[in-house]
């Protein structure tokens, strides 16, 4: 169970730290292309992707105690699958880094939302007859 733990904590820094570079290199860029152009957002999300898939990759071919099979099943040798999960996990885990720090921070933007009051509905049925009024 501590395994999986520091599995855990290694996978969540790891896609922090990869979220963090991809915001800065997101930030070098300058500000994002117009709204009506969508080549060059396109474009700007492909390389914001690539850069983060290389250093994913990097990450993941340097550290092998980061392999999530080979840290969940010990004994069994690291095989192509586990190296392309975990940097499915990295790149995928960096994109969704925030929510999970919101969410453990109690700073999520749902807790924030006031609830609406949805005001009630009465439907009034005379004799069997068809729908008088609705308040």
């Amino acid at each position: 169970m501590q395994d999986i733990g520091q599995l855990t904590v290694l996978l969540l820094l790891a896609s922090f730290a990869l979220e963090r570079l991809v915001a800065a290199a997101s930030f070098l860029l300058g500000g994002e292309p117009a709204a009506d152009d969508p080549r060059g957002l396109r474009r700007r999300k492909l390389l914001l992707f690539a850069l983060a898939g290389a250093v994913a990759l990097a990450v993941v071919d340097r550290n092998a105690d980061l392999r999530i099979m080979q840290r969940l099943q010990p004994g069994h040798r690291s095989t192509s699958l586990d190296y392309w999960l975990t940097w499915l996990v990295l790149v995928a885990g960096s994109d969704q880094v925030k929510v999970v720090v919101q969410w453990l921070s109690g700073n999520s933007p749902a807790a924030k939302e006031p609830k609406k009051d949805v005001p009630p509905i009465r439907i009034v049925v005379d004799d069997g007859v068809s729908v008088k009024s609705v308040a």
